[in-house]
């Protein structure tokens, strides 16, 4: 426990060291125990506090490919076209040594219903890995991440299909406009998930999508607008014995 307290105060300590004298860091940094630190540091392998949009930031990465894959650092940033085709490049070459690049490249990354290899490309594999955190924002118990989530982006009693504040930065939005990116490309994202009534996941009556395939507001709105409030839960209107409303 110390030990992990030890960590966060250090992360404090970096957090708030951004546009601070110098001075003021060693101060804080004596009080609290910590260590000073400076962005852009490492961690988990992943560079903290650096532009992640520069082709540059990603040289670990690419190094690190060589030898084993990134999924981590994928499943967390989107990265640049530049960066895909270099680590795509290291791909082919690792098949060439295991002779198999007699095969055509678009045949071993075609899906196997299209009678390919199914080994998909690295741009499809990150978004697929981006989505999953958005699937467990919803399916994962109580986590401090999760939590913090919620809290900045005001997701708590909103639609699942609400990711996150437009008008935000930071990875969060960051992961939420490239799903949303996925309508450019005829991908619908929520056709890829289905809400069960009676899960672990806070489902909306009125405005989330968990019977059949549109939101209760829509064939009943008049009924919606007389609803006192717009947000209540499903556990909230349905129980064992009937329903529980509260009109205006």
């Amino acid at each position: 426990m110390w030990n992990s307290l030890s960590f966060v105060l250090t992360v404090l300590v970096l957090f708030v060291s951004v546009g601070i004298p110098k001075s003021e860091l060693h101060h804080m940094a004596s009080i609290l125990g910590c260590c000073e630190g400076n962005f852009a540091f490492t961690y988990l392998s992943v560079l903290v506090g650096a532009n992640i949009a520069l082709k540059k930031h990603w040289k670990l990465i690419v190094d690190k490919f060589k030898s084993n894959l990134p999924t981590y650092f994928l499943s967390l940033f989107k990265a640049p076209q530049g960066v895909l085709k270099s680590l795509e490049k290291i791909r082919r070459l690792f098949l060439q040594k295991l002779k198999i690049h007699l095969v055509d490249w678009k045949k071993v990354i075609a899906a196997k219903k299209d009678d390919g290899l199914g080994m998909g490309t690295l741009k499809t594999q990150s978004i697929a890995l981006l989505m999953k955190w958005w699937w467990r924002l919803y399916n994962c118990a109580n986590r401090l991440w999760k939590n913090e989530i919620l809290i900045i982006h005001n997701l708590r009693r909103k639609p699942v299909s609400y990711i996150a504040q437009k008008s935000s930065n930071g990875l969060w939005s960051n992961i939420y406009k490239e799903i949303n990116n996925l309508d450019s490309i005829g991908i619908n994202y929520k056709d890829y998930f289905r809400l069960i009534s009676g899960s672990s996941v806070n489902i909306l009556f009125w405005k989330d999508i968990w019977c059949a395939n549109i939101t209760f507001e829509s064939p009943f709105p008049t009924l919606c607008n007389l609803e006192e409030r717009k947000c209540f839960l499903i556990h909230e209107r349905i129980f064992a014995n009937g329903f529980s409303w509260r009109w205006k």
